[in-house]
């Protein structure tokens, strides 16, 4: 879309934020106050962990469910989930890209021998939003960082993994995640793209999947942690 175009466009339909639905004035996904207090959340990657023990991650902050109704970072999470649209994308493709990198240069590889790939959404929700947001976050992640980006799963059934406990999810991942393609990724360092980490069911489940398949190694890279109490305990 030429310059022209969007100024016009702009003009008709006035871009508004994602979070409150006040104009944003073409700044992006937020408008200002939003993504002040979005930067005032913000923790930001401070470099790759594990998870539950075994799967290397890396996150940029943390995602508290009990503030879904009254902060900028959650909500732009869960506005993310339910509808597509590129810029709210790029609020947090731009800062994976950037964690992304300096991962793999941390590390000592070749960008040649690493490929994005994603956690495919579930049929259910994927019929209901129209579009899988990780497919989407995973292709912003690979124009802002350069990186091939492949898909490498598909989904059958399953159910909602948000009304699931935690060992139910694990067997709903096992039952609805397949590989696609060995040949996609034999040799190379992936890193795995969803939006956020609660159980690391479907995460865990594809990293044996990529194991199998002959991959390097694999790292999951997420927009947020699940954490269901802070460190003080207060909520």
């Amino acid at each position: 879309m030429n310059k022209f175009v969007k100024a016009v466009l702009d003009l008709l339909f006035p871009p508004k934020c994602a979070v409150c639905g006040e104009l944003s004035e073409g700044r992006g996904a937020l408008c200002d106050e939003c993504f002040g207090k979005y930067r005032e959340e913000y923790l930001g990657a401070v470099g790759a962990r594990t998870f539950g023990g075994n799967l290397r991650m890396i996150a940029l902050t943390e995602y508290h469910p009990s503030r879904a109704d009254t902060h900028v970072t959650e909500r732009a999470i869960l506005k993310l989930k339910r509808v597509k649209r590129a810029d709210l994308a790029d609020l947090f493709a731009r800062d994976m890209a950037r964690a992304v990198l300096r991962d793999i240069k941390l590390g000592g590889h070749s960008t040649e021998d690493v490929v994005l790939t994603y956690i495919p959404r579930g049929e259910g929700n994927l019929r209901k939003y129209g579009f899988d947001h990780g497919e989407l976050l995973c292709r912003r992640i690979s124009l802002y960082s350069g990186l091939s980006m492949i898909r490498t799963f598909e989904r059958k059934r399953g159910g909602e993994q948000k009304k699931m406990t935690a060992s139910e999810r694990t067997v709903n991942a096992e039952e609805s995640l397949f590989g696609t393609d060995t040949a996609k990724v034999r040799g190379l360092h992936v890193y795995l793209v969803d939006d956020v980490i609660t159980s690391g069911a479907g995460a865990k489940r594809c990293s044996e999947l990529l194991y199998k398949m002959g991959c390097a190694d694999v790292t999951g890279l997420f927009i947020a942690e699940t954490v269901r109490h802070d460190r003080r305990g207060s909520y």
